[in-house]
């Protein structure tokens, strides 16, 4: 059976949670999934991102490894903002 190619366009904190409940169901072997992430890191926790500034380093604050993108066949495209959707 032929994978549908599902694209999230963007990898913040719900974008990230999205991915996570797909992975956890099993949504991944019904879907090719793609993720745009304008950002030059994978999702990180923006709520304590003020964190940053009084010590925390960009990796205390990240909320997934690459290795998640890998381990679940997640195609992510880091620093590549999605400008246009073309079917």
């Amino acid at each position: 059976m032929k994978k549908q190619k599902l694209v999230i366009i963007g990898n913040g904190m719900v974008g990230q949670a999205f991915l996570e409940s797909m992975t956890e169901s099993k949504a991944r072997d019904r879907y090719d999934i793609v993720v745009f992430c304008e950002e030059p890191r994978p999702a990180y926790d923006r709520v304590h991102l003020s964190e940053f500034f009084s010590g925390k380093t960009a990796n205390d604050l990240s909320m997934v490894t690459h290795e998640f993108f890998m381990q679940n066949d997640i195609s992510i495209y880091i620093g590549d903002k999605a400008s246009r959707i073309d079917r």
